[in-house]
């Protein structure tokens, strides 16, 4: 019974240590057996003429959230991006860690979130 209960927790911590990740892929690409380059083009950049969106993905905080600093969030995002065959992402949103105050409290939330669109960038689709 102690094993399962230290079991429990032991996944409990891990679960909720990780930012919520959720992608949406629309169209398939060829994934490559080796790691490629993701380009990441920000929130005030323009994705090239012709790139082909595969999806998006959105990294958010998960409720009780350590690692989420903005590296570890690109990380996450370039992850996702090549395993649906992408080459790059452009953020479409981004969120910094802020306070709000809820009634009496204050609420600290510590995460970098983002929204990024998963894309095939023309020169690398032949």
């Amino acid at each position: 019974m102690m094993n399962k209960i230290v079991l429990f927790v032991g996944v409990l911590q891990v679960l909720a240590c990780s930012p919520r990740v959720v992608t949406d892929i629309t169209k398939g690409a060829v994934v490559s057996d080796t790691p490629v380059p993701i380009t990441i083009f920000q929130l005030e950049d323009k994705a090239p003429e012709g790139a082909i969106k595969l999806g998006t993905v959105r990294i958010d905080d998960g409720g009780f959230t350590t690692r989420c600093k903005y590296k570890h969030v690109i990380a996450i995002a370039i992850e996702e991006a090549r395993k649906a065959g992408g080459d790059a992402l452009k953020i479409t949103s981004y969120t910094k860690p802020y306070v709000q105050m809820q009634g009496l409290s204050i609420v600290y939330y510590n995460c970098h979130e983002i929204d990024a669109t998963i894309l095939k960038l023309p020169d690398a689709t032949n």
